[in-house]
């Protein structure tokens, strides 16, 4: 309506501007006053706001204006408009009407005048309530001059009001924590008298008293002390007393939290991929009955949740989810009754997830709790990330060998490491078959001796999503090769090595005290009987063991004192030896047999015989003594006929030999010291014979010449130099 009046009153105004001459400027501002008006409040009582302007007078030349004045509809209630300027009325034409909360007036003329007094126009108002300003608005009001400029005008604002109580100050709604402490304030003027009063609903209200949550319930501060839940979203307000009796402010809600934030977090953040159940978790869920918790999920690199439902809700209620938003959840509940909860799981959220990892954030924006009185929660939300994973990988077929041994040495078993492992597992089947030793990616396998055949050992691996596939190894156990050993023959002390045999298989190691290279050596060990141990290792690695003893025998005590000559000649007669000691060994040695030692030229020199005795175990000692053997040449020539003559004696190896009174053949011979015979020959018997001897050839020396006749023997010595 305002928009049509100023369009029509400018489209007046420029028609009659163009036949009028030009206007004189304003020499002082027009002033329009909103008159201020009070009253008391009642039944059906009205007030009359006059409009009062001020200096506007014809040379102004005033073609049009806009007002626009604005009220309260709390207060009053806009009714009619009386008593407009008749000079105004009749110089042009006067529009006016009244939308919501403004007055709305417009005026244009073709000619020129003024009011003949001060008062414009009277509005009519329905008092209410408390009071209200009569406010011009600046952004649209104004007087226009003949050129349609705004001319110079001061606006100034009125009232309607109490003639008392006035509330200027209302209380306001507030927020406090549950054990504090907390106030509501009412403010005015002409107020003579004050009365909180207290209301459930914000419609009836009833008057408090001083005691428990209230005091100073008569002064312009209501003061409440350890406030608790119980009054959460109670309505206070003021009845002030004045001289028009009484006003009421305005309610204004106190709304009561705990203290205590409520915590919410995600239960768990590693799963396995699949269906997975995500747990809201609440501490401190007390005095709840709504709540409204936005979340944002797959906030990582890959989308890995894909929401499905959810499910076990513990409080009692109505739970709306909004999935409009893609990798957005938002939870809106609406319970029946406040719910103290307490601590636990609120509900379970349903996905279907796959491998990867996500991030799990609150939208704290749109997320809270709310008591039944709407008072908001302290909160404290906590972000997750979300470790989706799989079942473990193949561990892979244990390394180690497939054919051994039962022994108790175990054998090693192992798997490549794997670092998404949490543990290994392994078994053996049958489980008789031995015992492990886990040791995470290896294992020790000890196999009963008793157990023979095929045993099996399994591994897998481990990890949060469960366990991963079941691999193993066949095993062949087999058994120790059956040993035999023939007994040792016993041995004698100073014995020589004696080679170990008689254990079959062959192949194996003797061992064992005196054992060396498979060799027994006696005196290693002394008398006695030890211990001799056979081992054996098959193609599997089965090691067999057996044992036999062997016995090391002492040897007999022997003396020998040479009986019954310690020196003879050569040529002396055959005789028995004696002097050994025990009786009943045997002598031995050159020229020695059955016990008679026969003298020669071949045994000249010192000869070593040997008395050598046998023991009862079958041990041999012997004891040694020298004999000598002389050519005995200073003894007389038997034939004292016979004659021998060397010449020259010594020579370099040509000798002559002169051999007188030869009646028989006889034998001539040469004889080195070690009674070798190098040289020999017959002779004829004649009255004189001369030998030519050559033993140049032969080494440098002492021999001996004999000359036997008819066992007429006669020896000599020639020196070879």
């Amino acid at each position: 309506m305002k928009a049509k009046i100023t369009t029509l009153s400018i489209l007046v105004l420029g028609l009659f501007l163009a036949f009028s001459v030009v206007a004189q400027p304003p020499q002082t501002p027009i002033t329009i006053q909103a008159d201020t008006v009070v009253t008391c409040p009642g039944p059906g009582v009205h007030v009359m706001v006059p409009i009062i302007v001020k200096n506007w007078i014809a040379d102004d030349s005033i073609q049009a204006f806009d007002l626009i004045l604005k009220f309260d509809t709390n207060a009053v209630k806009y009714v009619a408009i009386h008593d407009i300027n008749t000079d105004v009325t009749a110089l042009g034409s006067f529009i006016q009407n009244s939308i919501g909360d403004q007055w709305l007036g417009t005026w244009f003329t073709l000619s020129f005048g003024a009011p003949a007094n001060d008062t414009l126009c009277v509005l009519e108002f329905e008092y209410k309530q408390n009071w209200s300003a009569l406010t011009w608005d600046l952004t649209q009001v104004n007087f226009y001059d003949f050129f349609f400029n705004p001319f110079p005008t001061i606006w100034e604002n009125g009232l309607i009001g109490l003639t008392g109580p006035f509330i200027t100050t209302q209380p306001i709604t507030t927020t406090a924590p549950s054990g504090t402490n907390t106030s509501f304030t009412v403010g005015g003027t002409n107020i003579t008298a004050y009365q909180w009063q207290s209301s459930i609903d914000g419609v009836t209200y009833a008057d408090l008293s001083d005691g428990g949550f209230y005091s100073d319930v008569t002064t312009a501060t209501l003061n409440l002390s350890n406030v608790n839940p119980s009054i959460d979203g109670t309505y206070y307000r003021s009845k002030t007393t004045g001289p028009c009796g009484d006003q009421y402010s305005y309610g204004a809600q106190l709304l009561v939290v705990s203290t205590t934030p409520i915590t919410t977090t995600i239960g768990t953040t590693t799963y396995c991929a699949g269906t997975i159940t995500v747990p809201v978790l609440v501490t401190d869920f007390y005095d709840v009955q709504n709540f409204t918790l936005v979340m944002d999920y797959n906030t990582g690199t890959t989308n890995n949740l894909t929401y499905a439902n959810y499910q076990n809700l513990a409080v009692a209620g109505s739970l709306i989810v909004d999935t409009s938003i893609p990798n957005k959840l938002k939870l809106t509940y609406n319970g029946s009754a406040q719910s103290n909860f307490g601590n636990g799981t609120l509900v379970e959220l349903v996905f279907s997830a796959t491998v990867g990892t996500t991030g799990f954030n609150w939208d704290l924006s749109q997320s809270e709790y709310l008591t039944a009185a709407n008072s908001p929660h302290f909160v404290n939300f906590v972000n997750a990330n979300f470790i989706i994973g799989s079942l473990p990988s193949s561990s892979g077929i244990p390394s180690g060998q497939s054919n051994v041994c039962s022994s108790t040495l175990p054998i090693t078993y192992t798997v490549a490491p794997n670092s998404s492992f949490l543990s290994y597992v392994w078994t053996l089947e049958p489980p008789d078959a031995g015992l492990l030793t886990a040791n995470n990616n290896s294992v020790a396998v000890t196999f009963d001796p008793t157990f023979t055949g095929t045993a099996t050992l399994f591994i897998y691996g481990v990890n949060s999503c469960g366990n991963g596939p079941l691999l193993g190894k066949f095993i062949t156990v087999h058994i120790p090769t059956d040993l035999t050993i023939t007994a040792f023959d016993s041995v004698c002390l100073h014995a020589a090595p004696v080679v170990l045999t008689g254990a079959a298989p062959s192949g194996g190691t003797y061992s064992g005290p005196g054992v060396y290279s498979n060799s027994f050596i006696a005196d290693s060990v002394g008398v006695g009987t030890t211990t001799i141990t056979y081992t054996y290792s098959n193609l599997y690695n089965c090691v067999s063991t057996i044992s036999a003893p062997i016995t090391v025998n002492s040897l007999p005590t022997v003396s020998f004192t040479i009986q019954p000559y310690t020196a003879i000649c050569y040529y002396n007669p055959n005789f028995f030896l004696g002097g050994g000691d025990p009786a009943g060994g045997v002598y031995s040695g050159a020229g020695v047999n059955a016990g008679i030692f026969t003298p020669g030229i071949g045994l000249v020199g010192s000869q070593n015989i040997t008395y050598t005795v046998t023991g009862e175990n079958g041990c041999t000692a012997s004891a040694v003594q020298t004999l000598i053997v002389g050519l005995c040449t200073g003894v007389e020539n038997q034939s004292e006929n016979l004659s021998v003559n060397v010449q020259p004696n010594p020579n370099n190896g040509l000798f002559e030999i002169n051999v007188a009174n030869l009646t028989d053949e006889a034998t001539i011979s040469i004889f080195n010291e070690l009674g070798q015979q190098v040289y020999t020959e017959k002779l004829s018997p004649a009255a004189g014979t001369n030998l030519k001897l050559d033993l140049s050839n032969e080494p440098r020396g002492m021999y001996f010449l004999m000359l036997n006749c008819n066992g007429n023997i006669q020896t000599d010595k020639i020196i070879l130099k």
